[in-house]
């Protein structure tokens, strides 16, 4: 659920600064999440370069990054640096939100 009052684009501001913020793993992650990561192959890095070559953030990608943040146990410097990216393109009106 959205807080009321902010906006598609002010709601992923927030959570990019979020994922910028986070270094390490939250303690309330279990264990079955720790195995999942490891076995996952999808990352927080290859979901924002596919968003970045469509050009459009959906509700699912942006759902999925949510579920990728909090099972991914920590965010690499590459990661940090695509996430300011994907942030800049969404400011300067870059990416389209579907």
């Amino acid at each position: 659920m959205r807080k009321q009052g902010l906006t598609r684009e002010q709601d992923f501001k927030f959570f990019c600064a979020y994922l910028q913020t986070k270094q390490t793993l939250a303690p309330e992650l279990s264990m079955n999440s720790q195995a999942m990561s490891a076995l996952n192959p999808l990352t927080i890095g290859k979901v924002i370069d596919r968003i970045i070559a469509t050009g459009r953030l959906t509700r699912s990608d942006q759902k999925l990054l949510h579920t990728l943040s909090r099972i991914q146990p920590s965010i690499s410097h590459e990661e940090n640096h695509k996430i300011q990216r994907l942030r800049d393109r969404l400011q300067m009106g870059l990416l389209k939100l579907i």
